[in-house]
Protein backbone atom coordinates (compact mmCIF):
# COMPACT_ATOMS: atom_id res chain seq x y z
CA UNK A 1 0.00 0.00 0.00
CA UNK A 2 2.77 2.68 0.75
CA UNK A 3 4.64 2.02 -2.70
CA UNK A 4 1.40 3.02 -4.27
CA UNK A 5 0.88 5.51 -2.02
CA UNK A 6 4.57 6.89 -2.84
CA UNK A 7 3.78 6.36 -6.58
CA UNK A 8 1.23 8.41 -7.18
CA UNK A 9 3.09 11.24 -4.82
CA UNK A 10 5.71 11.21 -7.38
CA UNK A 11 2.97 12.38 -9.91
CA UNK A 12 3.43 15.76 -11.37
CA UNK A 13 0.66 17.86 -9.76
CA UNK A 14 -1.19 18.22 -13.60
CA UNK A 15 -1.36 14.59 -13.38
CA UNK A 16 -2.43 14.44 -10.12
CA UNK A 17 -4.83 17.48 -9.97
CA UNK A 18 -6.81 15.63 -13.37
CA UNK A 19 -6.99 11.97 -11.97
CA UNK A 20 -10.20 10.05 -11.95
CA UNK A 21 -9.10 6.62 -9.42
CA UNK A 22 -6.21 5.94 -7.52
CA UNK A 23 -5.60 2.01 -7.39
CA UNK A 24 -4.08 0.48 -4.13
CA UNK A 25 -3.12 -2.83 -3.88
CA UNK A 26 -3.27 -4.34 -0.50
CA UNK A 27 -1.40 -8.35 -1.17
CA UNK A 28 0.69 -9.86 -3.72
CA UNK A 29 -2.61 -11.02 -6.03
CA UNK A 30 -3.44 -8.75 -8.56
CA UNK A 31 -6.90 -9.00 -7.49
CA UNK A 32 -6.23 -7.32 -4.22
CA UNK A 33 -6.61 -3.68 -4.85
CA UNK A 34 -9.30 -1.28 -4.11
CA UNK A 35 -9.80 1.54 -6.71
CA UNK A 36 -10.81 4.94 -5.03
CA UNK A 37 -12.90 7.51 -6.84
CA UNK A 38 -11.13 10.58 -6.78
CA UNK A 39 -13.98 13.72 -6.56
CA UNK A 40 -13.58 17.19 -7.45
CA UNK A 41 -13.87 20.02 -4.76
CA UNK A 42 -17.61 20.44 -5.51
CA UNK A 43 -18.57 16.61 -6.11
CA UNK A 44 -20.10 14.60 -3.53
CA UNK A 45 -21.48 10.98 -3.46
CA UNK A 46 -25.65 10.95 -2.84
CA UNK A 47 -26.55 7.43 -3.41
CA UNK A 48 -24.93 5.86 -0.75
CA UNK A 49 -26.61 4.71 2.13
CA UNK A 50 -25.09 5.51 5.46
CA UNK A 51 -25.86 3.41 8.32
CA UNK A 52 -24.52 4.10 11.70
CA UNK A 53 -23.64 1.27 13.89
CA UNK A 54 -25.52 -0.04 16.33
CA UNK A 55 -24.81 -0.42 20.03
CA UNK A 56 -23.82 -3.71 19.87
CA UNK A 57 -21.16 -3.45 17.21
CA UNK A 58 -19.39 -0.34 19.70
CA UNK A 59 -16.56 -0.91 21.95
CA UNK A 60 -16.94 1.25 25.15
CA UNK A 61 -13.25 1.54 25.45
CA UNK A 62 -10.56 1.49 23.63
CA UNK A 63 -6.47 0.11 24.83
CA UNK A 64 -3.90 2.35 23.38
CA UNK A 65 -1.30 0.37 25.48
Amino acid sequence: MAKCQADFDKLSKQVCAEAKVFTMTYGSNKDEFIDWEILGDQEYHYDTVFRPPNSANIKNSIDFF
